[in-house]
């Protein structure tokens, strides 16, 4: 298995791949990166699992929409440049497309569409998801007892929180892996090189992200500046994001009401794909469409810049035991987030016995049968519409 060989799949194949993705992407980062694990690990066996997870650590260690990036990562895994373009570009697209659609409605009309009816037994669904994918990636991650000494730090802090939210994952990642790096600590001459290599990669992923709005973007600069920052502080998933974006897009500038940056919000979850689509509906509002154009590009391009320059680096880097070790580092405390996640998540998403059996089903279909998540989710929406219509 190579990283760009010819036994890698088409550019073409890449993407009608992460186009399904995005498309049936529903239920948040964790579920669409669950998509992304089933499809090139479990069903394609395009990567190991350890290469997935080191991507996995990767995307929580750079700032931006985890989902984003890892679709960016696995794409230039196989093709380099030009696939993490167009994988990363086929998974937001149906996204950024629906939200620009339902934001034009929402603005012309005042009312958002009612199809959450669709998705009422999805968050059960979720939690399987998350389950399944902690799971098989425990197995291959957490192979010592100070891995899953991280792991269950980091789980149980998330529960209970000594930090602000914005600052609590971000904080345990970071310690995550540096406690990674000392458990793996080396003084040859090729690690400290790749550290004075990892260091100059960071500075020039933010030299890259502050020149990358184009001239002709200036006539919108404050919308650009506003997702261009949220973008470059993101860590852990979009919705870390969302208390940036209420101060900003409604505290800061007043560019909609409380209500509408809710509603927004909302949109952003009833669609495929990333929650931080909020980007193109606040967009819409600055400034019809070439506001959202403005506010999408700002969002997603850093990610991007980010992911294409750190890829090859990683790759280059992989076999240094002081970058090994602070990706282990990251990748138990990633893991420990998700386990607390899927138990926060449970309270509110298992509360009877039918979400119960239902979350349970899911699992045994994803882990004994290696089901596609993505047919899950459209036949848990499905289910959704039956109960709807015929109140079962």
């Amino acid at each position: 298995m190579t990283d760009s060989g010819a036994s890698n799949p088409k550019v073409l194949h890449l993407l009608k791949v992460f186009l399904w993705i995005g498309l049936t992407g529903f239920g948040g980062t964790l579920a669409t990166m669950t998509l992304m694990e089933q499809e090139w690990v479990s069903r394609r066996k395009l990567l190991t699992q350890k290469q997935f997870l080191e991507g996995m650590a990767l995307c929580y260690l750079l700032p931006g929409p985890t989902a984003v990036l890892l679709s960016i990562y696995l794409g230039s895994r196989m093709r380099r440049t030009l696939g993490g373009i167009v994988c990363g570009l086929a998974f937001i697209a149906p996204a950024i497309l629906l939200t620009f659609l339902l934001s034009w409605i929402y603005f012309q009309f005042h009312t958002i569409p009612q199809v959450a009816a669709l998705f009422i037994d999805l968050e059960p669904v979720v939690v399987a998801f998350i389950l399944a994918m902690l799971f098989r990636s425990s197995k291959a991650a957490l192979t010592s007892l100070s891995r899953w000494a991280v792991a269950l730090s980091v789980g149980i802090l998330l529960i209970f929180p000594v930090l602000p939210q914005v600052w609590n994952l971000i904080t345990l990642l970071l310690l995550s892996g540096l406690i990674g790096m000392l458990c793996m600590r080396s003084y040859s001459t090729t690690v400290q090189s790749g550290s004075l290599l990892a260091v100059s990669g960071v500075l020039a992923f933010l030299r890259e992200a502050t020149l990358s709005l184009s001239p002709g973007l200036l006539i919108l600069l404050p919308l650009a500046f506003v997702f261009l920052k949220a973008s470059l502080v993101m860590f852990g998933g979009g919705v870390v994001a969302i208390p940036l974006f209420q101060q900003e897009l409604v505290q800061t500038y007043h560019w909609l009401t409380p209500q509408q940056f809710l509603d927004g919000v909302a949109i952003g979850q009833l669609t495929p794909g990333p929650v931080t689509v909020v980007a193109t509906f606040a967009g819409y509002a600055v400034g019809s469409w070439p506001g959202a154009v403005v506010a999408t590009v700002a969002m997603y391009l850093p990610s991007f810049v980010l992911m294409l320059v750190a890829t090859p680096l990683l790759l280059r880097l992989r076999y240094s035991s002081l970058v090994q070790g602070t990706l282990q580092g990251i990748l138990a405390g990633a893991l420990g987030m998700m386990g607390a996640t899927a138990l926060l998540l449970s309270r509110t998403a298992v509360t009877n016995l039918w979400q119960a059996a239902l979350a349970l089903f899911c699992l045994v279909l994803l882990l004994r049968w290696n089901i596609s998540p993505a047919l899950v989710i459209l036949a848990v929406a499905l289910l959704g519409l039956l109960r709807l219509l015929f109140a079962f």
